[in-house]
């Protein structure tokens, strides 16, 4: 079964295996029995070379 989600929990949740698409093409595949979410994500990124909005900070206000 073949089951598409942007869903990183999810995917954990329901999956063996996981498989990135980036712009219409096969960009990483890896086993994710013992993956955490976070290994997951990181894995997500590092195949796309998408930034991670999640781990980029705030602009600081300056007075």
């Amino acid at each position: 079964m073949i089951l598409a989600t942007h869903s990183f929990n999810e995917a954990i949740a329901v999956g063996d295996f996981v498989a990135v698409l980036h712009r219409g093409r096969l960009a990483g595949y890896r086993r994710i029995g013992d993956v955490d979410v976070e290994e997951l994500r990181s894995f997500y990124f590092q195949t796309t070379g998408e930034l991670d909005e999640g781990s980029v900070l705030a602009p600081r206000s300056f007075r």
